[in-house]
């Protein structure tokens, strides 16, 4: 009795998150209830005489109190030493390619995932039915059926639906892979990223196919009964993968290029495999079909080119002598580490009204990732300047 009384003690108080921080004795409520109920179990078997029951669920309740505290701590552990390892890396170490919040994320399913197993694991010894457990996981995963004449297991379809679920994560996170802080890097190595990727998911399908048993010659009769269906329903999504792949091999434009089709025109943010996103001068990000870009008269301002330039047009009210500003506008420039400095900057007066000067800045920029940030930044002084001189000033 005195073990349960005493581990529903501990769950009916347990630590609360404070100010955004969780304690080490915090449970999630999932986990806290059904210790609860195991303890609660053991107490009432204990009072009816099931003594063998009563001490079965009274060491199950203990142990998996146990193991609640301890896996939230070493889950707490490992998220705080990859937030260190974050903060104390350098710019160019191979974790910053990485979003910080969906590492920890993914971490988290993991530990959790492999903390579930461990849990059903101990607390089968615990209960004396793993054998039990493991004839019927046997029964489950290993038992032959049929569909078709195709013989397949659940095993096999977990294994395959696995490979399947990797190549493609694979193929969604390469970029961040092979990305490195040296934009000039970046485009020679992402020149074929987009068909790269549907290869690795086309092996990684084919892969899971053969694991269900299915040959090539099956699926080739599934494909050509489907493929007349599916030609009419996905026209355009065909059109525009076929046309990324001219695009990958043909290169009219690259990442990081100034480019204009018809009213829309900016920075090459992505090269997609069915579609492509520009970065326009007004800071919006265009995603456009691979099947317009090859299709459109498209220009490409930057074509026998790799530098990575950023286009603002100021127009400035003020009684402060126009010299004066371009000359503030060329010290701000530079101060930021962010511009490629082999670059000529050009600061130019493009038209003028009554009252006000049109300026025209075109800069270079080492990054195109850079290019929003940049951009905030140095509008944010520019604005900061222009109240302190008591003047006007809207960008485009």
């Amino acid at each position: 009795m005195l073990i349960p009384l005493s581990g529903i003690c501990l769950l009916w108080h347990p630590g609360r998150p404070v100010d955004g921080k969780i304690p080490f004795d915090y449970l999630r409520p999932f986990s806290r209830w059904l210790l609860l109920i195991i303890s609660m179990a053991a107490i009432i078997f204990n009072l009816f005489g099931f003594l063998n029951l009563a001490r079965t669920c009274s060491i199950a309740g203990a142990v998996g109190l146990l193991q609640a505290f301890s896996l939230h701590a070493f889950r707490d552990m490992l998220s705080h030493d990859l937030l260190n390892s974050y903060e104390n890396s350098k710019e160019d170490r191979f974790i910053n390619r990485f979003d910080k919040q969906k590492i920890l994320a993914a971490l988290r399913r993991i530990i959790g995932l492999f903390a579930g197993i461990l849990v059903i694991i101990i607390w089968a010894n615990t209960l004396h039915i793993t054998s039990e457990i493991r004839r019927l996981g046997d029964r489950l995963l290993n038992n032959t059926h049929t569909i078709g004449g195709v013989n397949y297991t659940y095993g096999d379809v977990v294994l395959a639906f696995a490979v399947i679920w990797t190549a493609n994560w694979i193929q969604k996170n390469l970029k961040d892979l092979l990305d490195q802080p040296d934009a000039k890097k970046n485009q020679r190595r992402t020149a074929l990223l987009p068909l790269v990727r549907v290869v690795i998911f086309i092996v990684g399908f084919l892969i899971g196919i053969r694991i269900l048993g299915l040959g090539v010659d099956k699926l080739t009769v599934i494909v050509g009964a489907l493929s007349v269906g599916i030609g009419l329903g996905l026209q355009n999504i065909i059109n525009n993968f076929v046309s990324g792949v001219i695009l990958v091999f043909e290169r009219p434009f690259k990442v990081g290029d100034y480019v204009e089709l018809a009213d829309k025109k900016g920075q090459v943010m992505q090269v997609g495999i069915r579609s492509s996103t520009l970065l326009t001068d007004q800071g919006a990000q265009v995603i456009i079909p691979n099947g317009d870009l090859l299709s459109g008269r498209l220009v490409n301002w930057t074509f026998e080119e790799s530098d990575i330039r950023l286009n603002l047009q100021l127009t400035i009210v003020t009684a402060r002598s126009i010299e004066e500003w371009k000359k503030w506008l060329e010290d701000t420039i530079t101060s930021f580490k962010e511009i490629d400095r082999s670059l000529p900057m050009k600061i130019l007066t493009k038209d003028i009204t009554a009252d006000a000067y049109v300026v025209s800045i075109q800069v270079g920029l080492q990054n195109v990732q850079q290019i929003e940030w940049f951009r905030s930044k140095f509008l944010e002084q520019v604005k900061a300047e222009a109240v302190f001189h008591d003047s006007k000033v809207t960008s485009a």
